[in-house]
């Protein structure tokens, strides 16, 4: 995302190896508060990376609530697990196992 968190990693992993180019982050659909999609684009800009951003809406997020509630480490308080369990299948897809998060 283009949150503190992420964006915080991806400052440490481009001083340790400036080559790994690959990112993957959420959008929302329906925008609002949680959506950091201009953020996203100004660290693709400054650390020119590669960002794969999946677009999801409320329906997929509700849809995959069950899924996500499952393999949860953690309490669910609102539907960021949702997100996540979308974003990491996105990963996979493209072969990534590992993501620092």
């Amino acid at each position: 995302s283009g949150g503190w968190d992420s964006s915080i990693i991806l400052d440490l992993v481009q001083e340790i190896n400036p080559n790994i180019k690959n990112c993957f982050s959420i959008s929302f659909k329906d925008g609002g508060l949680y959506d950091e999609l201009e953020l996203i684009s100004i660290l693709k800009k400054h650390y020119n990376v590669n960002v794969e951003v999946l677009s999801v809406s409320v329906e997929d997020l509700v849809n995959n609530f069950e899924e996500s509630i499952y393999h949860a480490e953690d309490v669910a308080v609102n539907m960021h697990m949702s997100a996540k369990l979308l974003l990491f299948k996105e990963m996979k897809k493209n072969g990534f196992n590992v993501s620092l998060s």
